[in-house]
């Protein structure tokens, strides 16, 4: 027999800030680099790209200068609080990094805990904080005090502007010691000077002491890198093609890694690659593919009918010759589903006892990409395999 690459499915389901703007970095928004098209197929084609360094933005609702430090005996909370408003020049980044300036050398009389809380609001009842969205440690030997500490958060928080973000941090304190630097003022009242005594209400410096009429020295480090790919047949104009997202948020300069999947043989594509940064945006391309025209087998489910046989719908539908059974008998037939799906509305079932195969064009070199997806109910096993040779019945 002719050897071909085939995969045997025995179990699967199958479907195919009214704080400052205090610093920026410069440019703003850094255009993707490097993008390099490859492993074209019939149906997909993937993308390499670099996305550059994120834009970032600084916010804070202080001063850059230390003035002194809060004195205190009881384990306190300092916070600056953002409203919706503030927020919306950043709505969809991340809060990446809380700096700050603590007071107290880095012995164990005081413990530090970086603070962020979601949802708050000021009412003439008082402030409330909402809920709490990072509580973080800091290793005091981490710390230098009387100095600006960037500290980068375990877990980034994304920025949705219509609920306020409270960022600073909490002193657990062991003896009276100065805790919290506070800069020279003047006091940003209600958003750069909220403390927290211990178990008591959120409240203004001030309120605890008239004379303190400044803000804490805290900063908040936003950053965005939103890549959007646009993909549409030769031509086609932006705007008009077909979106995604691979990425929400990068890191740092990384590489991205993007697939185009479902694309029709031996056709030419464009596509385009839009960074979305604060206030601006950069779009690169068009760049071009065409995929090649060598017949491949692919499986979307969604002309089927819902609880038929596969190879019965296939027929009917005129969709190819992609699969068969194991030994031609329809007791190892799989049946179309509509109970899950990763696109679409269908997928494949298989259960115990279903033995198919799913052709591969009778391929004998090169490389390929061979691409599913498989849906495992908890408590069962899936298996496949790929083939070089199949059953002895012919096909």
């Amino acid at each position: 027999m002719k050897k071909s690459l085939q995969i045997l499915m025995l179990v699967a389901v199958f479907s195919v800030i009214g704080g400052y703007l205090h610093a920026q970095v410069d440019p703003p928004c850094n255009p993707v680099t490097n993008i390099e098209t490859y492993d074209i197929t019939s149906y997909s084609a993937k993308v390499t790209a670099k996305t550059g360094l994120p834009d970032q933005r600084i916010i804070t609702q202080g001063g850059d200068d230390l003035n002194h430090g809060y004195e205190t005996n009881t384990s306190t909370f300092f916070a600056h609080r953002y409203t919706t408003a503030e927020l919306a020049p950043y709505d969809g980044g991340y809060l990446t990094k809380i700096s700050f300036i603590p007071i107290t050398p880095t012995s164990q009389d005081v413990i530090y805990f970086l603070k962020v809380f979601t949802g708050g609001d000021s009412t003439d009842q008082g402030f409330n904080e909402g809920t709490l969205a990072i509580s973080q440690q800091i290793p005091n030997e981490n710390l230098i005090p009387e100095q600006w500490n960037e500290i980068t958060l375990e877990d980034s928080i994304k920025i949705d502007a219509t609920k306020e973000l409270w960022i600073g941090y909490y002193a657990n304190v062991m003896y009276t010691c100065n805790t919290a630097g506070y800069d020279l003022g003047p006091q940003k009242a209600g958003k750069g000077n909220l403390i927290k005594i211990e178990d008591g209400d959120w409240q203004e410096l001030t309120t605890v002491n008239g004379d303190l009429t400044y803000n804490w020295c805290i900063r908040g480090t936003i950053e965005k890198n939103y890549i959007t790919f646009e993909l549409g047949e030769h031509g086609f104009t932006p705007g008009t093609g077909d979106e995604s997202t691979p990425s929400q948020f990068q890191f740092g300069d990384t590489t991205l890694t993007h697939t185009f999947f479902e694309l029709k043989m031996n056709t030419t594509y464009d596509y385009y690659i839009q960074k979305q940064c604060f206030g601006a945006d950069t779009l690169v391309g068009p760049y071009s593919f065409t995929t090649l025209d060598i017949p491949w087998c692919t499986e979307s489910f969604e002309d089927y009918t819902e609880g038929n046989y596969i190879t019965t719908e296939e027929m009917r539908v005129g969709s190819g010759t992609c699969w068969r059974t194991w030994s031609n008998l329809i007791e190892e037939e799989a049946t179309i589903t509509t109970e899950q799906s990763f696109h679409g509305r269908k997928a494949g079932k298989f259960v115990l006892g279903n033995d198919m195969l799913f052709l591969l064009g009778e391929k004998t070199e090169g490389s390929y990409v061979v691409d599913f997806k498989m849906y495992v109910p908890d408590g069962y096993d899936g298996y496949f395999n790929i083939l070089h040779e199949g059953p002895d019945n012919p096909e």
